[in-house]
C-alpha cells in the first residue's frame, strides 16, 4: 500500500475537515497524519500513523516568524523521513511554503492542496496583516507560486475556486468538497424549540454595530441569544446577556443546535471590511446547523450561503445594514406556517449537507485519478 502524508499543519487532531481527509485516504493508502499537538492518542484513527508536532508562539513578531520557520523546517524533515507517494496539505505554510512543496516534489510525491480558506484574503491577513496592506499583490504571487506545485486542489466552494482562477491563470484539476456535517438530526417541531437564536462556533468573530443592534432588538422581543461552542465574545455581545454553552462534543453540539429556532450567520473576520474569504465562505457552522434541522439566518453579504439558502428555502437572507427590517423578517419567519415550511424544506434537502459514503468515494476517486496520472 502506498504511503500518504496528511499535513494538518496547525490544525488540531480532530479538526473535522482534516480528519475527514485522513479517514477517506486510509481506505486506499497507508496514512501518516501530522497535526498540531503533543499526544498521539488525540487522533482516534487506529489505522493511521499519528505524528503530533508542537509549536511555540510569541507576541514579538520577529521571534514569532523565527518560530514559524522552525516549525516549517520540522515539516520538511517529516516529508524527508516519511517519503510518501502522496502529500495532502491542509493549509498554506506561513514561513516556508515553497520549500515545503519543493521538498514534497523532491520525493516525487503527488501534491494535493486542500484550501480551507481563500488564503491571501484570510490566512496571511490574520497572521501578518501588515504584509497584506503593504504588498497585497505579493501575497497573491506567493500563493500562485505555491499552487503551481499542486497536482490537484480541493476547494470549499465553486465561488472560492472561481475567485482564485480569476487571479491565477493556471489549470489545476480541482474538486469542491465543502464543509459537510458529519451527522444529522431530524428537525424538531416548532413547539419543542427554544425561543432562541444560536450563534455556532468556537472561533472568535466580529459583529458590526448594526448586527449587535439587531441582536439587541431580538433580545427585547424575548429571544435568547445562545453561543454554542464557547466563542470569545465582543464587549457589546456580553452586554446583551448571551447564553454560552462552552465547548460541546460534536453530537451534543448538533443536538443543542436542533433546539434553537434559528442559527445566525452574520459575522466578519476583518474589522475594516467584508473580506472575499467571508463572502465566499462555506463554514462548518452553516452545514452543521442545517444538519441539525435548524433554519438559517444569513447575511446577504455571504454570496455562497445566501444563494444556497434561497435556492433551497431553508432560512432567511437579511440585509444586516437595516436592523429594523431584519428583525421584522425574523418575526415573520417565526409564524407557524412560515416556520413549518422552512422545516419541510430542510427535511427535503438535509442529506446534501451531510458527509456520506457517496461523497467520500468522489473524493477518493479524485485523489486516485490525480495520483494515477503522475505515475
Amino acid at each position: 500500500m502506498q504511503k500518504s502524508l496528511v499535513l494538518g499543519y496547525v490544525h488540531p487532531p480532530n479538526d473535522k475537515r482534516v480528519k475527514r481527509n485522513v479517514i477517506a485516504l486510509s481506505k486506499s493508502f497507508d496514512v501518516y497524519y501530522q497535526f498540531l499537538g503533543k499526544n498521539p492518542q488525540e487522533a482516534p484513527e487506529d489505522s493511521v500513523h499519528r505524528l503530533p508536532i508542537m509549536r511555540t508562539s510569541s507576541k514579538n513578531p520577529v521571534k514569532a516568524f523565527a518560530r514559524w520557520r522552525s516549525f516549517d523546517k520540522t515539516i520538511i524533515k517529516l516529508i524527508e523521513q516519511v517519503k510518501p507517494s502522496l502529500i495532502l496539505l491542509n493549509d498554506m505554510p506561513l514561513a516556508r511554503p515553497i520549500e515545503i512543496v519543493e521538498a514534497a516534489k523532491s520525493q516525487k510525491a503527488c501534491v494535493i492542496i486542500d484550501l480551507h480558506e481563500l488564503v491571501p484574503e484570510q490566512r496571511l491577513t490574520q497572521r501578518f496583516s501588515f504584509l497584506w496592506r503593504i504588498y497585497k499583490g505579493g501575497v497573491w504571487k506567493l500563493f500562485s507560486a505555491y499552487l503551481s506545485y499542486a497536482d490537484g486542489v480541493i476547494g470549499v466552494s465553486e465561488q472560492q475556486l472561481s475567485e482564485i482562477s480569476k487571479k491565477i491563470p493556471m489549470e489545476i484539476p480541482s474538486i469542491v468538497v465543502t464543509n459537510y456535517a458529519l451527522e444529522r438530526a431530524s428537525p424538531l417541531p416548532f413547539c419543542l424549540r427554544k425561543r432562541e437564536i444560536a450563534i455556532v462556533g468556537k472561533t472568535s468573530r466580529i459583529f458590526t454595530p448594526n448586527t449587535v443592534e439587531l441582536l439587541k432588538m431580538l433580545k427585547r422581543k424575548e429571544f435568547d441569544i445562545c453561543v454554542i461552542g464557547g466563542m470569545r465574545q465582543q464587549k457589546e455581545l456580553k452586554e446583551i446577556g448571551i447564553i454560552n454553552t462552552g465547548f460541546l462534543k460534536y453530537k451534543d453540539m448538533i443536538d443543542r443546535i436542533s433546539e434553537s429556532l434559528f442559527s445566525f450567520v452574520g459575522f466578519r473576520t476583518n474589522k475594516r471590511k467584508l473580506s472575499l474569504n467571508d463572502k465566499y465562505s462555506a463554514p462548518n457552522k452553516y452545514f452543521d446547523s442545517v444538519a441539525a434541522g435548524t433554519p438559517i439566518i444569513v447575511s446577504r453579504d455571504f454570496e455562497f450561503m445566501s444563494k444556497n439558502v434561497l435556492d433551497n428555502s431553508i432560512g432567511i437572507v437579511l440585509d444586516l445594514g437595516k436592523p429594523d427590517k431584519a428583525a421584522l423578517s425574523i418575526m415573520r419567519a417565526t409564524q407557524k406556517n412560515s416556520y413549518q415550511a422552512l422545516l419541510a424544506n430542510i427535511s427535503a434537502h438535509q442529506a446534501k449537507y451531510v458527509w456520506d459514503y457517496e461523497k467520500e468515494n468522489e473524493l477518493i476517486a479524485f485523489v486516485k485519478r490525480i495520483c494515477g496520472s503522475k505515475t
